[in-house]
């Protein structure tokens, strides 16, 4: 089995979406490291390198699955930002080598300033009562 089929049977491939709404997602699931429009870059020891684009990821919940890819191909897995311009992880032979500062409270004030329109009916809310 080849890297590129073995990416697509653990689901990863271009244009994969996890939500049709990105800040619904960030909603429910507001500690996760989130991705929309990640480039994943491989290069398999024994194939050439191969890039998939435009890929939706929780970093939070899908580290198993990239680590076992990377331990699978026998090599390096890296993971961008959209535009390709923050890596976010490396995974090589089934160990993480790097990955971007995440801190849970940063991405709670995040997740609060996506939903200015539930705390502002809140407000108005309380003032009612």
């Amino acid at each position: 089995m080849t890297a590129r089929e073995l990416f697509r049977k653990y689901s990863f491939f271009d244009g994969r979406m996890i939500s049709h709404s990105k800040s619904f997602y960030h909603y429910f699931h507001p500690l996760d490291l989130v991705l929309f429009n990640a480039s994943i870059q491989v290069l398999p020891a024994d194939e050439e390198e191969f890039w998939i684009d435009m890929c939706d990821l929780n970093l939070s919940k899908e580290k198993k699955k990239l680590r076992t890819l990377s331990q699978q191909i026998q090599g390096h897995v890296f993971v961008y930002s959209e535009g390709r311009s923050i890596l976010y992880a490396h995974f090589y032979l089934g160990k993480e080598g790097y990955q971007h500062a995440w801190h849970p409270v940063i991405s709670w004030f995040r997740s609060l300033i996506m939903r200015p329109l539930e705390w502002y009916k809140w407000r108005k809310f309380l003032k009612r009562r």
